[in-house]
């Protein structure tokens, strides 16, 4: 019997290495270039994400993602309005920190239980889609955008936290030069524009070394890259430049 016990716990063993080797396989990543690996993801990703499914099922583990989902199917399910209720009477007020990394599922439980015009509660959403950089792991800016736009027609009030306390005088100089819109080339155009210039809030000092103050900004200039680059070089390039 303790033979078959240890048997059984190795076997165990085995496939909770195994899920955990899947869960990375199936992590969020970002699109592939185009060529062999491309074909590979495309091919056995599927398979991956369906036995790692199956894994979890048998071990009766859950990620993050399958709490997500099972809240977002709970709230659209026959029982939603009740679900969507106890959780309102029991938070009346709900915060969304950094709302630019957000995804669609995790918006809809959110709008589904704070945003109706009768829901008696309160929802703020805090974001900047300037540093939405998070697409890798399934954040969606442009949700963010129509999420903003919905609010504003239900009246929502928008505040710009217009004055930084956190950066000297001069990387706020920097930074608003760099990022305005009144640039030839502007670094934001379309959907994401700079037309609220942030001031300096007075606290901040200046970074010195050696007693002389330090370039705000540093700008790596790439060797020529007239032919394009794909995702994989450009990353290359930007972590010899960083380290």
């Amino acid at each position: 019997a303790a033979g078959m016990l240890a048997n059984a716990r190795d076997a165990q063993g085995r496939d909770a290495r195994r899920v955990r080797r899947l869960v990375l396989l199936a992590a969020p990543m970002p699109p592939p270039e185009d060529g062999l690996e491309a074909d590979v993801v495309r091919a056995m990703l599927p398979a991956v994400a369906a036995e790692l499914a199956r894994s979890k099922a048998s071990l009766g583990h859950v990620d993050f993602d399958d709490m997500l989902r099972g809240v977002h199917d709970g709230l659209f399910g026959p029982s939603g309005d009740s679900l969507a209720q106890a959780i309102r009477e029991r938070y009346s007020h709900a915060i969304i920190d950094e709302f630019q990394d957000t995804d669609r599922t995790q918006w809809d439980v959110f709008h589904r239980v704070f945003v109706p015009p009768s829901a008696p509660s309160t929802l703020y959403v805090i974001g900047d889609p300037k540093q939405a950089i998070y697409a890798f792991r399934g954040a969606d800016v442009f949700t963010y955008l129509e999420a903003k736009d919905e609010l504003a027609r239900l009246g929502a009030p928008m505040l710009s936290l217009a004055t930084n306390h956190r950066s000297s005088r001069s990387m706020i100089a920097a930074i608003n030069e760099l990022f305005s819109d009144a640039q030839e080339a502007p670094i934001l155009d379309g959907l994401l524009t700079y037309d609220t210039p942030v001031s300096y809030g007075g606290r901040a000092p200046e970074a010195k070394r050696g007693g002389k103050p330090l370039a705000p900004v540093t700008i790596a200039r790439l060797p020529d890259v007239s032919g394009g680059l794909s995702s994989r070089e450009a990353r290359d390039l930007y972590g010899r430049f960083v380290a």
